[in-house]
């Protein structure tokens, strides 16, 4: 699982600094509007990816389970009917684009030229999603197999090839249809990667959609029917705030909103990255009936994804208008409100990935589909109504309210009913900590280890690095448990031997290597008795 987190992290920084360079490339070449058109036709299209049905946590959670029983067969009918479905709404995402493209523009009160190239760009860019939907799922296979390495290794070198080809086009004068173009290009090609990672992970896996089969849909529709929902009340929360700007404000003020939003996605993914491969655990510890193991694997996480969402707050908090200014400009300085508004209702919903990790691995997800919807809906209706009154700082609340309730109040009672756990164990063992640590490296921060206002860019990597580290410092002594530490002191001075043992060390220092892998070995103890010691001979539990 360590590899697969630090693959996603790994991943992520790549990733992150591309959209970094692309970003103010991108508003200064194409300019405020267009940038605008660009973001504003992304959200629009964006919607039509709710047509992959949430197949692909459904697959995280079938491929885990099928694999760890060895079913080859199920293995190749659920592959076949993920991959025949998503095919099948890429091809119905591009008819509706070709249909809406007349419509679309008028709605958003876009005339003339710029309506044609709203046209334009609708079309690439549904195509482009028709692409990434069969992509994607052979992408989620991968990361149910636990090959969230490769998965993440596809994604980025295709990643790199369209800043690339990006930053060439932007040179000699392309407009936004351009950029589009390559981005279609571009999925095209992980399409052709992943589905060649596939056959590598896998070689008996077999794509015939003749094994697709009515009840493996059933099955898999069942399953994701309310992901589908808390899709769709994502894209509410997430993709609609480009829409009510371009509707009730301005297309060119999507950008100043847009610069916010976007650091919001890299913090998201940072904890996506941390989470993520947490889900195949669970859904296999699930399967095998270790309910004590799943608890305490949840509570690590919780603890975990609560101190790096506690971190990355602090800084966007103390750091964001230095960011801001060095990143974008001095003219997108005035985003800092925005982005302190959405950072709140992000902390209190990144905190809690674990839970959503739980509760689709125990099948348990059907309320959080249903109250994610009811929450992107009231996102919705308040971003609309407060926009009228305060502007794009009114949109932000509109998102950042709704999650706030969600994130303190109703996921946490939900998921801790579902596990049976104790709040206060929660509180003791997955928060107390974290807050602990955030409580005072924010303290530190804003007394002594603030950038100036005019910070150059290698005095303000010279402040953020030193906010990180105290940190850091402060997560070792007393945000982690005492057998975490002892175990992370075990795991460095065992890669420090070995790096000299690569080097060419002597001989004997082998035999220390080797006493210190069982040393570090020896401090991990299973993470709960077995199963029969507390609940008796394990029950088959089946789909709940």
């Amino acid at each position: 699982m360590l590899r697969n987190i630090f693959s996603n992290w790994l991943a992520l920084v790549l990733r992150g600094i591309i959209s970094v360079i692309l970003t103010p490339l991108l508003i200064r070449y194409l300019g405020d509007f267009n940038f605008g058109l660009w973001v504003l036709v992304m959200s629009v299209v964006d919607y039509a990816g709710i047509l992959d049905l949430g197949i692909r946590p459904t697959l995280h959670r079938f491929v885990a389970r099928l694999t760890g029983t060895g079913d080859r067969r199920g293995l190749n009918e659920v592959i076949s009917t993920a991959i025949t479905v998503s095919t099948a709404m890429g091809c119905l995402v591009a008819v509706l684009t070709v249909v809406c493209q007349p419509v679309i523009p008028r709605f958003f009160s876009v005339h003339g030229a710029a309506a044609a190239e709203f046209r334009g760009l609708l079309l690439l860019l549904g195509l482009n999603v028709a692409v990434l939907l069969p992509a994607r799922v052979l992408g989620a296979y991968l990361c149910g197999l636990e090959r969230f390495d490769l998965y993440n290794a596809m994604d980025v070198a295709s990643a790199v090839i369209r800043g690339a080809l990006i930053i060439v086009i932007l040179h000699f004068g392309a407009g936004v249809e351009g950029v589009a173009l390559v981005s279609l290009g571009t999925s095209v090609l992980l399409l052709i990667l992943n589905w060649i990672s596939v056959y590598h992970v896998d070689p008996e896996i077999s794509l015939d959609p003749r094994q697709a089969t009515w009840a493996r849909t059933r099955e898999l529709g069942t399953y994701s029917f309310y992901l589908l929902l808390t899709t769709a009340g994502d894209y509410l929360r997430f993709y609609t705030d480009s829409i009510v700007i371009a509707r009730l404000l301005s297309v060119a003020l999507i950008t100043p909103f847009n610069v916010a939003g976007r650091l919001m996605e890299y913090f998201k993914s940072i904890a996506v990255g941390l989470a993520g491969p947490l889900m195949p655990r669970m859904s296999s510890l699930e399967g095998q009936g270790k309910n004590k193991d799943l608890q305490v694997v949840f509570l690590n996480g919780t603890r975990a994804t609560a101190l790096l969402s506690f971190m990355i707050g602090l800084l966007l908090w103390i750091d964001g208008k230095a960011l801001l200014q060095l990143w974008v400009g001095e003219r997108f300085v005035s985003s800092y409100s925005l982005l302190i508004v959405l950072t709140v209702g992000y902390v209190s919903t990144i905190a809690q990935y674990p839970s959503n990790c739980l509760l689709y691995a125990l099948n348990r997800h059907q309320l959080l589909g249903l109250w994610t919807l009811a929450e992107g809906a009231v996102n919705l209706v308040l971003s609309i109504y407060w926009a009228r009154s305060m502007g794009l700082v009114g949109v932000a609340l509109g998102t950042a309210v709704p999650m706030l309730f969600t994130g303190l109040i109703l996921m946490p009672v939900y998921v801790l009913w579902v596990l049976k756990l104790p709040a206060a164990r929660y509180v003791r063992e997955g928060l107390l900590r974290p807050l602990g640590v955030f409580t005072f490296a924010a303290g530190v921060c804003a007394l002594a280890l603030r950038p100036a206002a005019t910070t150059k860019m290698w005095s303000f990597a010279l402040v953020v690095s030193g906010q990180v580290l105290l940190f850091a410092a402060a997560t070792f002594t007393f945000g982690i448990k005492p057998f975490e530490r002892q175990q992370l002191t075990g795991a460095l001075r065992l890669r420090i031997q070995m790096l000299g043992l690569w080097a060419g060390a002597a001989a004997p220092l082998n035999a220390q290597v080797e006493a210190s892998k069982r040393e570090w070995s020896e401090l991990e103890p299973p993470l709960s008795p077995p199963v029969e010691e507390l609940v008796g001979p394990k029950e088959s539990h089946g789909e709940r």
